[in-house]
């Protein structure tokens, strides 16, 4: 079912937007930074390419949205293994059941950078 909310924004850059709904607490680890469950984030699209072509400058510190085949899901971005063509992903909640992954860039539809939650 879609959602209606509305974002005050800073600075529009041109792009696409969406907004998603964070179900679960893997990026709750009780600090500033944390997007509980429940939160809503607006994202802005990227294309694959920033993606892979900002790895190295660390310019992607903000959480991630990503859909794949199978899941949409918010993590943290941690860097690309071009070895076997995928990103790493990891959550800000180190509690065990929150692992680390890569997930094959194949696999990933879009891309959305978080650039701002409601609580």
């Amino acid at each position: 079912q879609p959602i209606s909310s509305s974002f005050v924004v800073d600075n529009f850059e041109e792009g696409g937007y969406m907004a998603f709904e964070i179900i679960g607490n893997s990026m709750n680890d009780g600090s500033i930074h944390s997007i509980p469950n429940g939160a809503l984030v607006l994202g802005k699209l990227l294309g694959k390419e920033v993606l892979l072509e900002n790895t190295a400058s660390g310019l992607l510190k903000s959480p991630l949205i990503l859909i794949d085949k199978a899941r949409i899901v918010c993590k943290q971005f941690t860097g690309y293994n071009p070895s076997n063509d995928s990103i790493s992903c990891s959550n800000l909640n180190d509690s065990p059941e929150y692992s680390d992954f890569e997930i094959p860039v194949s696999d990933i539809r879009e891309i959305y950078q978080v650039v701002k939650k409601q609580l």
